[in-house]
């Protein structure tokens, strides 16, 4: 039911009613079906207001009820396609010719019929035209407005109540309603535009009221009322006699106390919303296209791994060759022989009689070892394969991890929080500024959006203004930035972080070595999220150099594009796990998120981090194997919150860490280079001879 009776059908409703009883002239109302045409709102609800009209009003109701059910018919059947402005014409114009038919039944003139003809030809086609192109350019939406409200207003001239003409208080209703959304001097024209519906004589009184109530209803929409009713009435009873101004400015004065309930209406603030856009959408559902396909390399069975018959006789030549080097030779065929152990084996079979030679099981000492070839190499082969669709599993599990976390966040970044909406309304309202609508989106980078916006009424710095409004969100942001859109204003903010950050790395390789085998990475992803990575290769010399490089990039280019730690740590320790040799790295990585002023640890076998606060040193630890050594590794994690003077210290194994050092140097009033400076030769002197890397962020 509450689809049915929603305020905006009823309001639709009430449109076409109202055009609906607003003459061309005598007898003929043209308007309702000619806005029917272009308008694509709720044609049902428009139709039959309209409708309603035609059947109580009118000398020819049968041909104008008549040309309302043909429009709403063509409207309704090509609703669900494009509207488009010819078709929205051709309407209008069978609509017209159809209102033609009403002068046959006219008693006028021949040159009353021709005014008759022209005025049903065009001001319909001209009508629809402007109400279909009325929003695609200020001045036609300004025109629109002015016309469809005279229209709307006109309506009411022959309605009376107590001898108080309703097209009256209509005109000031309206022209209040275009004050508050357009101004002056918009406002003014709109009050003699539509004054002229009320006649002449109310003219210069909602003239007057539209001019004034247009220059202060930003700042005082109520002051503006009350200012532009007195002096509109005083200039009327001046102009007009004082007999014939009592009905027009009682009449005026109803449409100001109807109009007073919609001058601070604010629009609902938009409900909450978890859709996802649909770029959002196709990236989690290539998410979980990765994470299916996971699932499937992981349950590959051995019936779908067969071997091909070039390198099945390969790996079969090659085994039975080495059983026969071992004995002093025979004159079995061995070409024959591979052969048919080759078919067995490609067919997943067991050798037959037919297939080993009587010769073989009677003279040859290496019988068994030449029988169970086919066996061993499929098995050799579907242990491969196996390995290898295991590891494609596993990098496409860390992959849609990946994904669908990135997805998440697109998701998080574009809920509206209706709450904080709120909040920042009563902000508005605490300070005077007038506004139509907010909005708040983000969850970690929240958008304030204030549409509506009269900067007049702002009486406080914009610096003042932005911290009112971060309180209320609990994000620190921008300055406001004010966009025009038509003649509307929106204010922006736009959150910015809330820490600043001042880092150094140091890298020193080992006495005797010409590189480091430590890596040392300082990088932002874009999102005010600072990274400093400390990579430590097993051993020391160019390949540990090489290992902590390629993780410290690999690492870097996963997480600068978004990318969550904890699944490019597990991809990056599949893949040391899966690569020739050995191959071991620790990983120490921070993660400063800037917004929210929150610090983030991960490591992989990485030495102690440090947190200085206050004279203090709080340790970090982690008792996890460097990547590389086991397959799966769950990378210690620890969050903290962080504050302003805070300072971060990672290195490797090779620096003294211990607390009298870290006293004597980051803790001493020294800038970062310095204190890392003196952390290494600390180190050096203290009997420390191994690679060393010093990374520190203090946050101001």
């Amino acid at each position: 039911m509450k689809k049915y009776l929603s305020f905006s059908i009823l309001k639709e409703f009430l449109l076409g009613a109202v055009l609906g009883a607003s003459p061309l002239y005598g007898g003929v109302y043209p308007f309702a079906a000619a806005y029917l045409c272009g308008f694509s709102g709720n044609i049902w609800a428009f139709s039959l207001g309209a409708l309603f009209t035609a059947v109580l009003f009118g000398a020819y109701r049968p041909v104008a009820c008549a040309a309302l059910i043909y429009t709403a018919a063509m409207r309704l059947l090509f609703a669900k396609r494009k509207h488009v402005w010819w078709r929205a014409l051709l309407f209008s114009s069978a609509y017209g010719v159809l209102m033609l038919i009403t002068l046959l039944f006219g008693r006028g003139t021949g040159a009353e019929n021709i005014v008759k003809t022209v005025l049903l030809c065009f001001l319909p086609v001209i009508y629809t035209m402007l109400v279909y192109f009325g929003d695609k350019h200020i001045v036609l939406q300004s025109t629109h407005y002015l016309v469809t409200g005279f229209l709307i207003c006109r309506a009411f001239s022959g309605a009376y109540i107590f001898s108080l003409p309703l097209s009256v208080a209509a005109a000031v209703f309206f022209t209040v309603l275009m004050g508050k959304e357009k101004g002056f001097p918009l406002s003014g024209a709109a009050g003699f535009v539509y004054g002229l519906a009320g006649g002449v004589s109310a003219v210069p009184v909602v003239g007057i009221f539209g001019l004034v109530h247009g220059l202060f209803a930003f700042d005082s929409p109520v002051f503006s009322l009350v200012l532009a009713y007195m002096l509109s009435s005083a200039a009327g009873a001046y102009i007009l006699s004082f007999d014939n101004i009592p009905p027009i400015a009682v009449s005026a004065l109803i449409g100001v106390i109807a109009a007073l309930p919609f001058l601070y209406r604010k629009h609902a603030s938009p409900k909450n919303t978890t859709s996802v856009p649909s770029g959002d959408k196709g990236m989690a559902a290539l998410a979980a296209g990765f994470s299916s396909l996971s699932g499937l390399f992981f349950a590959v069975s051995d019936t779908t791994l067969t071997l091909p018959r070039d390198k099945a006789y390969t790996a079969v030549k090659e085994k039975l060759n080495s059983y026969c080097s071992t004995c002093g030779g025979c004159n079995l065929d061995k070409g024959d022989l591979a052969t048919r152990l080759t078919t067995a084996c490609v067919e997943n079979r067991p050798l037959n009689d037919e297939d080993i030679p009587k010769t073989l099981t009677a003279e040859c000492p290496n019988c068994k070892e030449i029988v169970s070839i086919p066996f061993d190499c499929a098995f050799e082969n579907l242990k491969d394969a196996k390995d290898t669709f295991t590891a494609f599993g596993a990098e496409y599990k860390c992959f849609s991890s990946l994904l669908l976390a990135s997805a998440r966040k697109a998701e998080e970044e574009r809920t509206e929080d209706d709450s904080l909406a709120s909040k920042v309304e009563k902000v508005l309202e605490e300070n005077g500024i007038y506004y139509e609508k907010v909005r708040v989106t983000g969850v970690r980078n929240r958008r304030v959006e204030i549409f509506g916006v009269h900067p007049d009424s702002i009486r406080i710095s914009s610096g003042e203004f932005s911290r009112r409004v971060a309180r209320a969100v609990g994000r620190c942001l921008s300055a406001p930035e004010f966009v025009c859109c038509g003649e509307k204003i929106t204010a922006v903010f736009n959150t910015v972080a809330a820490l600043r950050t001042e880092s150094v790395k140091l890298v020193c390789a080992r006495n005797g070595e010409k590189v480091s085998g430590d890596t040392v990475s300082l990088f932002e992803n874009g999102e005010n999220c600072f990274y400093s990575l400390v990579a430590d290769g097993m051993g020391s010399g160019r390949e540990a150099n090489m290992v902590s490089r390629l993780a410290a990039l690999y690492l870097e280019k996963i997480i600068g594009a978004g990318g969550d730690m904890n699944s490019a740590l597990m991809l990056l320790g599949d893949t040391l796990s899966r690569s020739p040799g050995e191959t071991f790295t620790t990983v120490d990585i921070f993660e400063a998120d800037r917004v929210l002023a929150r610090g983030r640890i991960v490591k992989a076998g990485a030495a102690p981090s440090f947190l200085l606060r206050g004279g203090k040193q709080y340790a970090i630890r982690s008792k996890t194997p460097p990547l590389g050594i086991i397959k799966e590794v769950t990378p210690k994690q620890t969050a903290f919150n962080l504050r302003r003077g805070d300072i971060i210290l990672m290195a490797s194994d090779g620096v003294d860490v211990s607390p009298a050092a870290i006293q004597k140097t980051f803790l001493s009033g020294k800038d970062l280079r310095s204190a890392a400076a003196a952390l290494t030769d600390i180190s050096r002197k203290n009997g420390f001879d191994d690679d060393m890397s010093v990374c520190a962020v203090r946050f101001y």
